[in-house]
């Protein structure tokens, strides 16, 4: 009895000293970083550059890259444009970049501040003020991976109780990247071996961001103002896979269009049709660049303004 009331003492003592709370059923949920439409996103720093400045003021462009994607970003390239007949700028306008995608260790994905030195040049004539546009591009490779589960049903008309039902799945909400799949209708289709049949699946995919899908071997061209001929624009690279299994998609690479834009991707070797009725990742793969635009519009001012 003796030794009950001094255990009891001691876990009331330690429940005292630690916090400790019984009845507390607190969990912790681990964030998913493969939701959201967005990659690199830019965002201008208060006041950098300001909305007014006078001629010849010196000033600074400040502005942060966050990866708000999935996937890590490396070499990419970040682009300031300007009219260089109102703005000279003084630090090189172009440079690389690295920045690591969320994570469960760092659901915001990383953050960079960049600032640049600019002057702003004398006003000829009469011009007693004048805006002018600053326009900040991002640039990058990009990946969206998005996994669906799938519903195999080897021998749909057999009448059992069965483990899921094959249906049509809609996502608009991204998989931790611009590009993203919306829609997955599966198409069970007949094998050459009666003892098959062939899963396929018509796979939609848009950009649901605000930036410019780009191929991925013309998308810093791009970036730097060059000329890359439209067919480069809305170029991206599908592969898929169900299971371990690479499936065969057509086309490889799409380009999107307003809406349709549609790859069917098949298990050419089949299934078994004794394998029944199961669950299966259905994992699509999507290659891309992606061109991010930010501009700010400021007004430069005559030195000794007069009007006011």
């Amino acid at each position: 009895m003796k030794k009950t009331i001094m255990l009891a003492a001691i876990l009331l003592i330690l429940a005292g000293c630690t916090g400790l709370n019984f009845k507390s059923k607190d969990t912790i949920t681990i964030p998913d970083i493969r939701e959201g439409t967005q990659g690199i996103e830019i965002e201008y720093l208060a006041e950098l550059p300001p909305y007014e400045i006078f001629e010849g003021q010196l000033f600074e462009i400040g502005f942060e890259l966050q990866n708000k994607g999935a996937e890590d970003v490396q070499n990419g390239l970040y682009t300031i444009g300007t009219n260089e007949q109102y703005i000279t700028m003084l630090d090189e306008k172009m440079n690389r970049f690295n920045a690591k995608g969320k994570s469960i260790y760092a659901p915001l994905g990383e953050q960079q501040t960049i600032s640049l030195k600019a002057q702003a040049n004398k006003l000829s004539g009469p011009l007693t003020k004048q805006s002018t546009t600053i326009i900040t591009n991002a640039c990058y490779e990009y990946r969206t991976s998005a996994t669906i589960i799938e519903c195999i049903d080897t021998q749909p008309l057999k009448k059992e109780k069965k483990v899921c039902t094959i249906q049509t799945t809609g996502n608009t909400g991204g998989q931790g990247g611009p590009v993203a799949v919306t829609n997955v209708e599966p198409k069970m289709t007949s094998h050459a071996d009666t003892s098959k049949i062939v899963p396929g699946y018509v796979i939609q995919i848009q950009n649901l961001g605000t930036g410019q899908v780009i191929e991925t071997q013309s998308v810093y061209e791009a970036c730097m103002g060059q000329s890359i001929g439209k067919e480069n624009y809305d170029m991206v690279h599908v592969s898929a896979m169900l299971s371990n299994d690479v499936l065969n998609c057509e086309p490889a690479q799409i380009k999107l269009r307003q809406s349709d834009n549609k790859v069917f991707c098949t298990l050419n070797k089949g299934i078994s049709k004794t394998a029944g009725n199961y669950q299966a990742p259905l994992t699509v793969d999507m290659e891309y660049g992606y061109m991010q635009t930010k501009p700010k519009t400021i007004r430069i001012l005559k030195s000794n303004p007069t009007y006011y």
